[in-house]
């Protein structure tokens, strides 16, 4: 992770993405804008993390391991999605991995500083309820559509996954 010191750039992408709808903390205060690389992870598997992220920029992976150490791919992340709201604001281990597909931007905050404004910011809280119900229902779907076919599986990521018919 490197921190990027650009107050108009951050300030953008808060409003760009309309982070700040999200909660009535005011973000730009507790927040800092960051990059990742390719490959480089946001959170690991087994470790809590002291940040909460907003993907501003770029595609991220939340990946498991099966019993045999193989990967998993559990669902994928595009601009504007929160990451870290169901383990790391509640200081719990995470099960799955995170990690930037491509060169990422986020809006992260230092959980160690913050975390007690989060966890009493309601505005905050009824956005990650929401955030966790649609993710435990897409997780449900994802598990009843392992007994689909692959080409089937195929074809519905390509359409969930392509923008503007590309």
């Amino acid at each position: 992770m490197k921190k990027i010191s650009d107050p108009s750039k951050h300030r953008k992408f808060i409003e760009n993405h309309k982070l700040q709808d999200y909660m009535d903390t005011d973000l730009f205060s507790i927040s800092e804008l960051c990059t990742f690389e390719k490959n480089e992870h946001l959170i690991h598997a087994g470790h809590v993390s002291d940040y909460i992220y907003f993907l501003v920029e770029g595609k991220l992976m939340v990946y498991s391991y099966t019993s045999d150490s193989k990967n998993v791919c559990i669902n994928y992340f595009q601009e504007s999605t929160l990451i870290g709201e169901a383990a790391s604001l509640w200081e719990m281990v995470p099960n799955t991995s995170v990690k930037a597909m491509t060169s990422c931007v986020c809006v992260s905050i230092n959980l160690t500083k913050h975390r007690q404004t989060l966890q009493n910011d309601v505005c905050f809280l009824k956005n990650v309820c929401q955030i966790v119900s649609y993710r435990l229902n897409s997780e449900t779907h994802l598990a009843n559509s392992l007994t689909e076919s692959m080409d089937v599986r195929l074809a519905k990521f390509i359409l969930h996954n392509s923008r503007e018919n590309i």
